[in-house]
């Protein structure tokens, strides 16, 4: 058997402190301590933003990558220690910490191929403050992003940080082989907001995990007024957690007023696949992760292998191999979201809102999807508190 990645939720105790490392990332979370702003406005100045990874700066000009070849993505991702419980924890020096504010111009023609490291993207990792963002009124137009995690055509990697009114636009392709692929953040954690993609995201092996439109692979996150056009392409072996919007939003409070209007595209035994997120939920019944006043329009096609497919959310997160770190199945409420579309191809487990839940609610929901040409109820499967959660298997392989 080839040796699975525990991409995202392999390392749950680690992340409860460490989504807190921004603490003392400069006197705004993020940003030259001086105070002082830097404006640039051209590729060389921006270029140069590497040697300053602090620093408040200011785009005030339109600028052109194209003049590079392979662009290097500004912060790079290396991990604290080659333990692997430290694999998915950045070095804070080597990443970019500063404030970049787009001031509404456009950085354009970005070239990035890192092979099969991690971390790619325009910023190929960024730690900041959850609450301030770190990158803003940024416009990003016609990137090719090439990686193996962490792949995205704006942040490779948020840990954590936030991101507010930033586009990627036009002819836009994000290739990854790992997990946690996306059009504007591969990876993320702390918050998105008011951010759009139009981009071709795909996964090019077997078993890839978090795969979206917008992001891959997003938690502890908060997502609000975002929304996603493109194609989701998850075609190998046994992908998991696809999506339109995201491939995921996991142990997070909400996602409000997003939309996706795309092509899913999933191959053989892949599972947990929806048109906005592939799995959503938290651990808190009181205040279960909650999806509100979300629209999707999708063309989901899957293999007949398929499992827990959604017109909005494929499922929960509940899986086998991951039980002794996450013991309980993820909860969710689903208010006031619709779909359109259809779905065609899958085994079991498929909604027209949501394809698989535990102790999960889905409230005042439309939709008009259908499967395999038939209409289909909201919900696929959805089992009670009283009953014992059915675990979900990764799909094995050789």
């Amino acid at each position: 058997m080839r040796k699975r990645h525990g991409v995202f939720f392999g390392f749950a105790v680690l992340l409860i402190t460490a989504i807190f490392t921004w603490v003392g990332c400069g006197s705004n979370g993020g940003g030259s301590d001086d105070d002082s702003i830097i404006k640039i406005s051209t590729a060389e100045q921006f270029n140069a933003i590497r040697n300053q990874l602090d620093g408040h700066y200011v785009l005030e000009a339109d600028i052109d990558l194209s003049g590079y070849d392979q662009w290097i993505p500004v912060g790079r991702f290396i991990p604290i220690s080659d333990q692997e419980e430290d694999m998915e924890t950045p070095t804070k020096a080597l990443a970019f910490t500063g404030i970049f504010d787009g001031n509404g111009h456009t950085i354009s023609n970005v070239s990035v191929n890192i092979g099969e490291d991690w971390g790619a993207g325009l910023f190929g990792c960024v730690i900041g403050n959850p609450y301030i963002p770190s990158i803003k009124n940024l416009t990003v137009e016609n990137v090719d992003v090439i990686g193996g995690c962490m792949v995205g055509g704006v942040v490779g990697y948020l840990f954590p940080g936030n991101i507010s009114d930033v586009n990627l636009i036009g002819d836009n392709t994000i290739t990854g082989s790992i997990g946690g692929i996306g059009g504007v953040v591969g990876l993320g954690y702390g918050a998105i907001t008011d951010c759009r993609a139009q981009a071709t995201v795909v996964s090019v092996r077997d078993n890839v995990q978090g795969i979206g439109v917008l992001a891959g692979g997003l938690k502890n996150c908060t997502i609000t007024g975002c929304s996603a056009s493109g194609t989701t392409i998850a075609d190998e072996f046994g992908n998991y957690s696809i999506g339109g919007l995201a491939g995921c939003l996991q142990d997070s409070d909400k996602a409000d007023n997003c939309s996706a209007d795309v092509i899913i595209i999933a191959g053989e035994s892949s599972i947990m696949i929806g048109g906005l997120f592939g799995h959503v939920g938290n651990y808190d019944k009181e205040n279960p992760e909650l999806i509100s006043n979300c629209s999707v329009n999708a063309q989901v096609t899957v293999s007949s292998s398929s499992k827990r497919v959604g017109g909005l959310i494929g499922g929960n997160f509940f899986i086998e191999e991951f039980r002794s770190e996450l013991p309980e199945p993820s909860v969710y409420a689903v208010v006031n979201c619709n779909t359109t579309g259809t779905i065609t191809g899958g085994s079991s487990e498929i909604g027209s809102i949501v394809g698989y839940g535990y102790d999960s609610t889905v409230d005042n929901c439309e939709s008009d999807l259908t499967w395999n040409g038939n209409q289909l109820a909201q919900v696929g499967k959805m089992q009670s508190s009283g009953e014992a959660p059915e675990a979900i298997n990764l799909p094995a392989i050789d």
